[in-house]
């Protein structure tokens, strides 16, 4: 459970962006222009450390209220006395975090652990959609998955809450992803990458044959063929396969404060 308000309220507005991205609805005008401005709110809730969260909503809506009043029906007007979702959504925000504090707890600025944590909502957001979750069904140890995602989930929560420096973070991280390697080979996977990137070299080659002759066919000349070789840095006793999360931490760790 994250403590800090700020990054509730972003929480919540990332769920909301989700379902205003849901996918094309022919029934509906675009949401781009209410997603676009929901974003900006974000990033000014990154950086505010002074006020109130309620001070911080009521500037923003001055230049954006109106959009968010616009309905999407296209069979009925845009300008209608009910309220959209988006509306009540931003009263319900309102309602729960007006009098809180914008104040940062620690070091590290909002927007750069932002910055950390985005890897892990990117393979959480990865892994649940329905393709990936048909893939997990199918061929992927369901247990296991289940576990890396809550572990994800921790992870952000972690980063979110943290109040120490920023080399400390990164401590935490390595830490962190040392539990994941031994939550892996608990299960019996031993990646390659659980510990180090290893990133794949990517060798093309070129191959020149002669096409198949078929009956009264001329002989025709060589032709050239490209082929990428796809080389891993696997050594005895690791699995060819790359861990997505380790992956995860990997990209986590390289972002610079």
């Amino acid at each position: 459970m994250v403590n800090d308000p700020v990054f509730k309220v972003i929480t919540e507005i990332d769920i909301h962006l989700n379902k205003l991205n849901s996918g094309w609805n022919p029934f509906k005008r675009s949401a781009k222009k209410k997603i676009e401005s929901l974003i900006n709110l974000k990033d000014i809730l990154l950086v505010q450390i002074e006020g109130t969260i309620g001070e911080v909503l009521d500037d923003w809506a001055l230049d954006n209220g109106e959009l968010l009043s616009q309905h999407r029906n296209i069979f009925r007007s845009e300008k209608r006395e009910v309220e959209t979702e988006t509306q009540v959504f931003f009263n319900q925000l309102k309602t729960k975090y007006a009098g809180m504090s914008m104040k940062l707890e620690g070091e590290i600025p909002r927007h750069r652990k932002e910055r950390k944590y985005t890897p892990f909502v990117d393979y959480i957001s990865a892994r649940t959609n329905p393709w990936e979750r048909l893939m997990t069904f199918f061929f992927r140890n369901s247990n296991l998955s289940a576990e890396k995602i809550s572990f994800a989930n921790k992870i952000v929560e972690e980063i979110k809450d943290f109040t120490g420096t920023y080399n400390q973070l990164n401590a935490l991280l390595n830490q962190e992803k040392l539990e994941h390697t031994n939550l892996s080979r608990k299960y019996g996977k031993n990646h390659y990458n659980l510990l180090e990137e290893r990133p794949e070299q990517y060798i093309s080659t070129t191959e020149r044959g002669y096409p198949p002759r078929g009956f009264n066919r001329p002989i025709e000349p060589a032709r050239s063929s490209n082929r990428t070789i796809v080389i891993k840095d696997v050594r005895p006793g690791e699995d060819h396969n790359r861990s997505e999360l380790a992956d995860t931490f990997h990209s986590a760790l390289k972002v610079c404060q």
